[in-house]
């Protein structure tokens, strides 16, 4: 199986890399400007759209590479933190940067437990949080599986576009193995 990580610069994005080989998952890391030339000669089951320290907002704010499929259609996407932001924003949510909502550090989420990613997870977990911006409203054809606050978790209706505003990555997101785990099963 392999696993496309996009990079937009998230400190962790090498943490996904390394839980998804102790997962026994292969996978590559590439930044956005190299992913169409990696897509022209290889498929992968999954792709991941890692954190960043932009802003959807910022004036040249990495985005989506051309040849991505982000309609699910190809593979399972997730996007972590900044890549659920994105898929929201490009999609049609709203993703706004409200003051009093900046999560950094340990958070409490709500999530929806009857959806396949959070199989074996508890509905109130743990998660580290890292972020400014929040989705405050989904793209049309997507529904919440998370809250904090916020939405910190979202699927389209085919469940094969996934957004998740926590790092399940790192360890101090208690079930975040887990999730990752249920992710690649998803594909």
């Amino acid at each position: 199986m392999q696993i496309l990580i996009v990079d937009y610069g998230s400190q962790y994005t090498l943490v996904i890399g390394r839980t998804l080989r102790e997962l026994g998952v292969r996978s590559i890391v590439l930044p956005p400007q190299k992913v169409d030339m990696w897509l022209k000669e290889n498929t992968p089951k999954a792709v991941i759209l890692s954190g960043s320290n932009w802003s959807v907002h910022n004036d040249g704010a990495p985005g989506f590479p051309e040849s991505l499929d982000i309609t699910g259609e190809k593979y399972f996407i997730l996007g972590i933190c900044y890549g659920m932001q994105l898929l929201a924003y490009k999609l049609g949510g709203i993703v706004e940067r409200p003051l009093a909502h900046r999560e950094y550090g340990p958070a409490e989420v709500k999530l929806d437990i009857t959806h396949s990613l959070f199989n074996g997870v508890p509905e109130r977990t743990e998660v580290w949080a890292s972020h400014g911006d929040t989705v405050s409203k989904l793209p049309k054809g997507f529904n919440s599986i998370g809250k904090s606050g916020g939405y910190a978790a979202m699927t389209d209706k085919n469940g094969r576009v996934l957004g998740i505003q926590f790092h399940p990555e790192v360890h101090h997101t208690k079930e975040g193995k887990k999730i990752l785990k249920n992710f690649l099963a998803l594909a």
